[in-house]
């Protein structure tokens, strides 16, 4: 199997040119097959490519961009492709091309991405969104026929997260886009490519949908949910097959005794003459018959069996659920002015508590002061560990190579039964505990989620999360959001993605600049 369309029907509205048309594609990397007859098109449109770690999105991204060649199999495009890569330091050409700088169409796009005037002048102090935003119109600007992005909603805000949206929707060609911001994918792509590992010598399988995102996986969902109760149906069909096989077998043993003359009297002739007859006719072969058939369709439910394990079914949720504080209130803040980030920030805020079970999400623009109030609460539960203070893991936005390696260190030292509970965790939030036994430094992504396992494991009280999704596929989120509705502690992260915000809040803060430099109003709602 390489490709299939289930779930959501086509949206013939508009028209599809399948600019992009992959055919029975197949390559291997480094002798693993990564795709074995692949077939799969692109229309004129936004599409998502969403998947695990490791099921070869980038590898496909290269493959569509030339950047590899396939084993076997084609590619064909219907034209210029362009890569927008996730980050650039250089000022674009368009800034400097008289072509471009003088076209019309170009200051509408400026206008629409509202890029200053004075940007292209002062481009190494823009922020990374802002530079992101001038990249996205060099490229819009050229109007290729297939425009891929790699992970444009890298540290967006809310604000320029729309304007990207806006700009790039005026994209007429085809457009595939690769990012673990599910808002960001479900506003702009109107159809969804799902990448999930197969067994090891067949590669990763594609599901195509017409839907976006949030849709393609909820239906995905539906289709595996049917599949595990199909699992577990086969299981116990297959159960009572073996069972019904184990007592033919002995059945037709106690036939075949019955059917010897071994243990007869000689003097009985009508015994002897009954089994003469048995034989005759061949009601003595009645059992084996029965084993055989039974064994016929214990083999084929196991086949079955076999087929249903091929997509690598998981479960997902925590398995290890964290430890609830006896404390019922980690941190409280009377309405006022708090002053955090050494002075830098003046946050005017409402009462602010975080109960033992709460589930809170901290929004707000760039520079608004969520990390530097992430930290703060953190700090304070942390000083309180050793009046018996509830413990805490904080995850930064960003992890150091040294963390990567720290992580690798701690999962080396710990036991066998220690080991076995954070790998098994690891499997249910998407990624391959072999990967972890291998690597010399773990992925930014694979760090995250080892150290999300360890504090599952150490059972801490309260989690403090900086942009969780960084660096986290879209399939391992919805994992990690259903880890974190598990545990049985506190949560209070920082995100920019809408859709992970509400899978998890019930309680959200917002915060926004104020009047002078430093000063943060923040405001809290709950969940309706």
């Amino acid at each position: 199997m390489g490709t299939v369309r289930i779930g959501c029907a086509v949206d013939n509205a508009r028209d599809y040119n399948n600019v992009v048309a992959l055919s029975n594609l197949s390559f291997s990397y480094d002798s693993r097959p990564v795709f074995k007859g692949l077939s799969l098109s692109f229309g004129d449109c936004w599409t998502a490519l969403i998947g695990a770690n490791g099921t070869g999105k980038s590898t496909l991204v290269k493959l569509i961009a030339g950047g590899f060649s396939p084993d076997l199999g084609g590619i064909t495009r219907g034209g210029e492709v362009a890569v927008c890569d996730q980050d650039r330091e250089t000022l674009p050409d368009c800034f400097s091309d008289p072509e471009i700088v003088n076209d019309r169409a170009f200051f509408a796009l400026l206008a629409r991405l509202q890029i200053g005037d004075d940007w292209a002048g002062r481009w190494k102090t823009l922020s990374g969104g802002e530079k992101k935003r001038c990249v996205i119109a060099d490229i819009l600007i050229r109007k290729p026929a297939v425009l891929i992005l790699d992970e444009p909603a890298n540290h967006i805000d809310e604000p320029t997260m729309q304007l990207l949206i806006n700009a790039l929707s005026t994209f007429e060609g085809t457009g595939i886009v690769v990012s673990h911001n599910m808002a960001f994918l479900n506003m702009l792509a109107s159809s969804t490519v799902l990448l999930v590992a197969g067994p090891p010598d067949t590669g990763s399988h594609a599901f195509m949908f017409s839907a976006p995102p949030q849709e393609a996986l909820a239906e995905f969902e539906k289709e595996q949910e049917g599949r595990r109760e199909r699992k577990q149906q086969l299981t116990l069909e297959s159960r009572k097959i073996e069972r019904a096989k184990k007592d033919a077998v002995e059945e037709a043993a106690q036939k075949k005794n019955k059917m010897s003359k071994k243990y007869l009297d000689i003097h009985d002739s009508d015994t002897r003459a009954k089994v003469n007859l048995a034989r005759l006719s061949g009601r003595d072969k009645t059992g084996g018959k029965k084993v055989a058939a039974l064994s016929a369709v214990f083999a084929k439910k196991e086949a079955d069996l076999q087929n249903l394990n091929a997509l690598g079914l998981r479960k997902t949720g925590a398995g290890l659920r964290g430890k609830k504080s006896e404390r019922p209130v980690l941190f409280y803040a009377e309405a006022g002015e708090l002053s955090v980030a050494g002075g830098v920030y003046t946050l005017e805020h409402p009462v602010l508590e975080v109960r033992n079970d709460s589930r809170i999400v901290i929004t707000g623009g760039n520079g608004s002061g969520k990390t530097s109030l992430l930290e703060h609460i953190a700090s304070v539960v942390r000083s309180a560990v050793s009046q018996g203070g509830p413990s805490c893991w904080y995850l930064s936005q960003e992890l150091s190579e040294e963390s990567r390696d720290t992580a690798l260190t701690t999962l080396n030292a710990l036991n066998e039964k220690e080991k076995g509970e954070v790998l098994s965790l690891v499997f249910r939030l998407g990624s391959e505990p072999s990967a972890f036994l291998t690597t010399r430094r773990l992925s930014p992504g694979e760090a995250r989620k080892f150290f999300f396992a360890e504090a599952m494991r150490r059972g801490v009280s309260l989690i403090l999360l900086d942009e969780p999704t960084n660096h986290i596929d879209t399939v391992s989120m919805d994992a990690l959001a259903a880890a974190i509705q598990e545990f049985e502690g506190a949560v209070v992260l920082v995100t920019h993605d809408r859709v992970f915000a509400e899978k998890i809040g019930t309680v959200f803060w917002s915060m926004k600049r104020h009047g002078g430099r430093g000063q943060i109003i923040i405001e809290s709602r709950r969940k309706i």
